[in-house]
């Protein structure tokens, strides 16, 4: 059984007249996917890396050098095909704890992680572009937490004369609305 993530009993659907009765007769959802919403910015976003700087790649060695020294073992693929090769750094520092970088090792590796920073960066319009094609693929129920919004009526619900359908969240049977998620809005994509 999945766990809920809210404390709702339930989330309305508008419909105009004939894709309710659709609805009941087949008792069927439609999943939506982003390319048909009315709003062409739902379901995006950028990402987005800083110029790498000087306290930056040191907040990044930081990280690592925690996840080095760590004796929580390191999950499957963590960092992908360099998984076992952290792993096999992780049990050299975790036999040698006195283990010390000198100046010049410390340069050198700051170095290495902002020109990683930058080889990403330069590789962002692509992942960008490779996420978007994800996402418009996907589905999404949409759902209402209420039912008399006005708006709504108007809009899905071929203006006052369609329907509104209450979908019960039951945890017992697994439906997708105990997991449902509001939606929130941003003057700016979020990155």
């Amino acid at each position: 059984m999945i766990t809920p993530l809210h404390d709702k009993n339930g989330f309305f659907k508008y419909y105009t007249a004939e894709s309710a009765k659709l609805t009941l007769a087949h008792t069927s959802r439609k999943w939506s996917t982003p390319r048909l919403f009315n709003d062409p910015f739902d379901n995006q976003f950028n990402i987005y890396y800083e110029e790498p700087s000087e306290e930056l790649a040191e907040q990044q060695l930081r990280q690592f050098h925690e996840i080095l020294t760590s004796p929580e073992p390191l999950k499957p693929n963590q960092f992908g095909p360099m998984t076992p090769k952290v792993e096999l750094i992780r049990r050299v520092r975790l036999q040698n704890p006195d283990l010390k970088y000198t100046d010049d090792e410390m340069a050198y590796l700051r170095e290495g992680v902002i020109e990683g920073m930058r080889r990403v960066i330069k590789n962002v319009p692509t992942m960008n572009a490779a996420i978007r094609g994800i996402l418009a693929d996907t589905t999404v129920f949409c759902l209402s937490e209420t039912h008399d919004n006005l708006l709504m009526w108007s809009h899905y619900a071929q203006n006052h004369t369609g329907d509104v359908i209450k979908f019960l969240a039951l945890a017992e049977v697994d439906a997708p609305t105990i997991v449902a998620r509001p939606v929130r809005y941003s003057r700016q994509m979020p990155q």
